[in-house]
């Protein structure tokens, strides 16, 4: 069966259910630095919980789950932009068509790689701030158990 570049990208959603303590720290250490980014979801069942503490919490690690990275790379990129474009205006020995294409070409060279770091820097931020939010949901969970 034909299906189309649209339906063929459209992938299901992978949903984690956490009912219980044991399900939060298992969900934290299953997701590894590939899941971020992907089709994930957390949906929490938590009676323990207020509605309104669980939907901020489920809303925050969905969020967290969901980052790529892009506004990182996107950052990082035009920064490296800003930089050699102001690095090469004060080096500046004159305007020459060369000297504008081996700008540019600099800046490509440089924006690529800044990019990548930026995305990788931004998942890695996700990561980080996904287990501090579990661990926070952890003890939100624990205190109303006390």
């Amino acid at each position: 069966m034909w299906r189309s570049p649209r339906q063929r990208k459209k992938r299901e959603t992978l949903t984690h259910t956490i009912h219980t303590e044991s399900d939060l720290i298992t969900v934290r250490q299953k997701l590894s630095l590939r899941e971020f980014g992907r089709h994930r979801q957390i949906t929490l069942l938590l009676p323990q919980l207020e509605p309104t503490s669980r939907s901020n919490y489920e809303q925050s690690l969905n969020r967290l789950l969901r980052e790529c990275g892009c506004s990182w790379g996107a950052a990082f990129a035009f920064v490296t932009l800003g930089a050699v474009v102001a690095i090469r205006v004060v080096n500046s020995p004159g305007v020459s068509v060369s000297y504008i294409v081996g700008s540019v070409l600099l800046a490509m060279a440089l924006m690529v790689p800044a990019a990548g770091l930026g995305k990788l820097l931004g998942i890695l931020h996700a990561r980080r701030r996904f287990g501090r939010t579990c661990l926070e949901l952890q003890n939100a969970i624990y205190h109303v158990h006390v």
